[in-house]
């Protein structure tokens, strides 16, 4: 069993405000179907915000994959790599990742798929830590600190807002 870090308080008041901020996001846009949430995970965040929409989630952690099962949030769950999604070319018109590319190596593989998966005008909408993830931390000022909790999470990308639009631009992807 694996143990939850979204029961910490500080994670719901975070999750929260995140929240928001991609309701907004998605509000400007025409957003068109079928969603790919891309590293699913629990569900929680997909449940909030696509309730209804009958998404396809997908994730490579069984675990994960069986909580969401018995959940109406996904329509069709899929265990899979999000380097080598089992999708056709052209197959979402969204596709949302929230906090799952980061922790992903092979980032242009990552970014390749989801260039190829996504219907042509459609949206990739996703959320990753940026290069400021180690000054807001509460022990910013400790020496190391920073990077020790980015490699303690997992963290291998997190770029400013111009390094983003230069990784999406390569796939084919605006920002």
């Amino acid at each position: 069993k694996q143990n939850n870090l979204m029961n910490h308080p500080a994670v719901y008041f975070w999750r929260n405000i995140e929240i928001e901020q991609i309701k907004k996001v998605m509000a400007k846009y025409n957003l068109s179907q079928p969603i790919l949430d891309l590293g699913c995970a629990e569900g929680q965040i997909a449940d909030l915000l696509f309730r209804g929409k009958g998404i396809v989630g997908l994730d490579n952690n069984l675990f994960f994959l069986e909580q969401n099962q018995y959940k109406d949030t996904y329509r069709k769950l899929v265990n899979a790599s999000a380097c080598s999604m089992p999708f056709k070319m052209q197959s979402f018109g969204l596709v949302f990742s929230n906090s799952v590319i980061e922790h992903i190596l092979e980032l242009d593989k990552v970014l390749n798929e989801v260039s190829r998966v996504l219907k042509i005008g459609g949206k990739f909408i996703f959320t990753a830590p940026s290069q400021k993830f180690k000054e807001y931390l509460l022990f910013s000022w400790v020496r190391g600190y920073g990077n020790w909790r980015n490699r303690w999470l997992s963290h291998y990308h997190c770029y400013s807002h111009n390094e983003w639009a230069k990784f999406l631009l390569k796939h084919n992807l605006s920002l």
